[in-house]
């Protein structure tokens, strides 16, 4: 796994954005977050999330998450697919 989103809805069919990799695509009025991840599949782990104000495509605030003694720079931003 390479990323999840997180979106305000409880109707699948709601879900206006299922291309992973994009940060958060204009049109997707009730994606929330996006989690990146980094590691071996079924080793994966959080690396980075991005939260949006919902409504937009505004990034509202970044989590980065350590583990253990961990103090390396989060990934960069996976590029955005067009």
């Amino acid at each position: 796994m390479t990323a999840s989103k997180t979106f305000k809805t409880t109707a699948f069919g709601s879900v206006a954005d299922l291309d992973v990799l994009a940060l958060a695509t204009p049109g997707t009025p009730n994606l929330q977050s996006t989690t990146f991840y980094q590691g071996d599949k079924g080793d994966e782990v959080s690396d980075y999330s991005l939260n949006y104000q919902v409504g937009s495509t505004t990034i509202k605030n970044t989590s980065v998450f350590f583990y253990g003694t961990d103090s390396r720079e989060p990934s960069p931003p996976a590029p955005r697919r067009r």
